[in-house]
């Protein structure tokens, strides 16, 4: 995956609030690194398994060129909360559209506690 600039040029203090907002509500409350086996999966340890269920999103982290990991709920949370900046600062909508696109919905674990990367993020 390529990694993308999507940092918010600003020089108002009200911009640099509203990419405060955005990095810090977009933090997740773990990482671990592992490699995508031959047919585009991640085993994902039984802690975070354990936290997030079934019916995951699995989406883009452009700012460290990894995959990221939601439950519904929580997704549905950025997607609200970038889309109130939005409406704010109109020339956020691309880190809105990139996180909708590259987002996939009604993801789970098979029995080995492994997820199926898309293969649009794998690339």
């Amino acid at each position: 995956m390529d990694q993308e600039n999507s940092t918010i040029n600003s020089g108002s203090s009200s911009d640099e609030s509203l990419k405060s907002v955005a990095v810090n509500n977009l933090q997740l409350n773990g990482a671990f690194w592992h490699s995508i086996d031959n047919k585009g999966r991640v085993i994902i340890p039984q802690f975070f398994r354990d936290q997030l269920q079934d019916g995951i999103i699995v989406s883009v982290n452009t700012a460290q060129d990894s995959i990221a990991i939601y439950p519904t709920e929580i997704w549905n949370e950025r997607v609200e909360m970038l889309s109130r900046l939005v409406e704010k600062k109109r020339s956020l909508e691309p880190i809105l559209s990139r996180f909708s696109m590259l987002s996939y919905p009604n993801c789970n674990f098979d029995q080995q506690g492994r997820v199926l990367i898309p293969a649009l993020l794998r690339d």
